[in-house]
């Protein structure tokens, strides 16, 4: 039962790692620094991705010992208990550095599963 629930977390990781490309894609670096719906809604995906990567198994994450697990919910963790005080690039940077390595160890794996 458990490894369905991962193969969920996996997936909402995915699509919103998936959601903050497609985001910053839309006007680069200009249009986040000047619209903050899009700034926002990328910090929104991004919690979407620590709060999912929290809820995995230790088993499910050390199939992806690439991946950098405590940071990425670390990520997550600032930025609820640290909401006033947002860095604003450290997120830019979370968003064109960080999400695109997640999204590429995930996808190959995901492609074509269903989840329910």
């Amino acid at each position: 039962m458990r490894k369905q629930s991962d193969q969920v977390y996996l997936k909402h990781i995915l699509e919103a790692g998936e959601k903050v490309t497609s985001l910053v894609n839309r006007g680069g670096r200009e249009l986040y620094d000047s619209d903050f719906a899009i700034a926002d809604a990328i910090v929104r995906e991004l919690l979407v991705v620590g709060e999912a990567a929290r809820n995995l198994s230790d088993e499910t994450k050390k199939q992806f010992p690439n991946i950098p697990w405590k940071d990425v919910v670390g990520m997550r963790d600032w930025l609820v208990h640290g909401y006033s005080e947002i860095d604003w690039n450290k997120v830019w940077n979370t968003a064109i550095g960080d999400v695109p390595m997640l999204v590429k160890a995930l996808k190959p794996v995901l492609e074509g599963t269903e989840v329910g």
